[in-house]
């Protein structure tokens, strides 16, 4: 680690020692651009380190950047969205089931003669799966991952291109177990999750993912979710995954590297 301001090696720019000197001479003359710079860096406003407050564990004397829960969240659920996919893609080359592939789905749609709505079938090319929506919430659910395009032709027999997206085929999403070898309950057969589901008609290609995703994206893909949802740890998405002993193990692992810091 190389300083942007000295070019001293072993700290950063926010915690350099030059700049940080140079910044409380300034404050002290009265400058008040150094006195919001000191601010940011948790200098010159009279609260210390350890009065910092995390928002993910609410716990003081840290931030969420080094939070043993926030870490431990973070990696484990990169680990397990990493899994889910991974079994889900197995199913779709298992099943010849991807990008290019032909499927039949429900849709509601307006009858002019009848005057009312009526459950059809149309036909659609399937051209994106929406991967990065696909989590452990996708298994024997009726999530609309799958985006198709296909002809639709109105009542003034003009004929165009649609986009829709529909849920997974059930070969794909329905598992009888978890990524844990758990059981799962199973989902009956006239639930809307099994009705809703797209059905192949043709093969297609291996479901378009990117297998070169490395962990490194699903950890910034979850630190995002953790600000997008904001997670913390008292949310069930972070009880779901951690016992009360692992929780507590965090807890005081935290404290004791605050005390270190002080």
């Amino acid at each position: 680690m190389a300083c942007t301001y000295c070019y001293h090696e072993g700290h950063n720019r926010r915690t350099c020692p030059t700049l940080t000197k140079r910044l409380e001479d300034d404050a002290a003359k009265g400058n008040s651009f150094a006195k919001t710079m000191l601010a940011q860096r948790g200098k010159g406003t009279g609260h210390k380190k350890s009065t910092r407050r995390c928002s993910f564990c609410k716990q003081r004397g840290h931030d969420r950047r080094s939070c043993n829960h926030a870490k431990a969240y973070i990696n484990k659920r990169a680990s397990e969205t990493h899994a889910v996919r991974a079994k889900f893609y197995d199913k779709m080359v298992e099943n010849e089931f991807g990008i290019g592939s032909l499927v039949a789905f429900q849709e509601r749609d307006w009858c002019y003669l009848d005057n009312r709505y009526k459950a059809v079938t149309r036909t659609g090319l399937v051209r994106r799966i929406l991967w990065e929506d696909i989590t452990t919430s996708s298994v024997n659910n009726s999530q609309q991952l799958v985006q198709v395009s296909y002809f639709y032709t109105n009542q003034d027999d003009v004929t165009k291109e649609m986009t829709k997206h529909v849920p997974l085929p059930l070969c794909v999403s329905m598992w009888s177990h978890d990524i844990n070898g758990e059981k799962l309950e199973e989902i009956p057969h006239d639930s809307y999750r099994r009705r809703n589901a797209a059905e192949i008609l043709s093969a297609g290609g291996a479901g378009g993912r990117n297998t070169s995703h490395m962990m490194t994206d699903f950890k910034k893909e979850t630190v995002q979710y953790i600000k997008d949802y904001d997670v913390d740890v008292w949310s069930h998405e972070f009880r779901r995954l951690f016992t009360h002993e692992q929780i507590e193990a965090f807890t005081a692992q935290n404290e004791k590297e605050n005390q270190q810091d002080v």
